[in-house]
């Protein structure tokens, strides 16, 4: 579904926080995400825009209402979506798409957005007029 501007395609951010191992080797942050611009600086001269950028403290709830709910409405409007996690090893993709799922808290994008999928369909359900197929894939490359 294209928005207001007419691109249909969106980026989003998240910085995740310095992972222990990075700590007890003293690395530090080289990530600054500049709140309300959705800009994310590297070192100290390069400066990066994107539709939604996160930083290390946003919660789950924020990153799934900001990015996949409108995407779960559309579908239901009859578009297409998809949402595409892209990332090197250990950079946080696995949580921010699963979470974790016996802290409700913490669930990641799938189990949101399945929810609310499925209780919007409940609501306005007129099982004697409509026929609902649902699709999912989820492809994990290991």
């Amino acid at each position: 579904m294209a928005d207001k501007e007419g691109t249909a395609v969106k980026v989003a951010i998240r910085v995740r926080p310095l992972l222990e191992r990075e700590k007890i080797k003293r690395c530090k942050e080289c990530l600054i995400v500049l709140p309300n611009k959705s800009q994310l600086v590297l070192g100290k001269d390069q400066s990066f825009t994107f539709d939604h950028v996160f930083n290390d403290e946003t919660t789950q709830d924020t990153i799934y209402n900001d990015t996949v709910k409108p995407l779960v409405h559309s579908c239901l409007d009859g578009y297409n979506a998809t949402v595409f996690a892209y990332g090197q090893t250990g950079s946080g993709k696995t949580f921010t798409i699963e979470g974790n799922e016996s802290e409700p808290e913490m669930q990641g994008i799938i189990p949101r957005a399945a929810a609310e999928f499925f209780t919007c369909i409940n609501k306005s359900y007129d099982g004697d007029k409509e026929k609902i197929v649902v699709c999912f894939m989820f492809i994990k490359i290991l």
